[in-house]
C-alpha cells in the first residue's frame, strides 16, 4: 500500500484528500464565523493544489539532471 503513494496517482489522491479536508475546514469556518479556520482551510487547499505540479515540473527535472550528471562522470579508478 505504501508503494501506491509513491506514484503520481498516489500523490494526486493525497492532494485530493487534503483538498476535501481543506474544504470541510473552510465550511466549518464559515458556519462558525472563525476567520482563522478560513485561513487554515484556504492554505491547505492552496498547498494541495500546488504540491503535485511543483513536484512534477520543478523537483523531478532537477533530480533527473543531477542523476544524469552523476551517471555521465567518468570513473577515474586506478587499478
Amino acid at each position: 500500500m505504501s508503494s501506491f503513494f509513491k506514484t503520481e496517482a498516489g500523490h494526486l489522491t493525497l492532494a485530493f484528500i487534503v483538498i476535501v479536508i481543506g474544504a470541510c475546514i473552510i465550511r466549518a469556518g464559515l458556519a462558525s464565523g472563525a476567520s482563522a479556520l478560513l485561513g487554515v482551510g484556504a492554505a491547505a487547499v492552496l498547498v494541495a493544489l500546488c504540491a503535485v505540479p511543483f513536484r512534477t515540473y520543478v523537483i523531478k527535472p532537477i533530480a533527473k539532471k543531477q542523476s544524469a550528471a552523476s551517471n555521465s562522470e567518468p570513473n577515474h579508478n586506478k587499478e
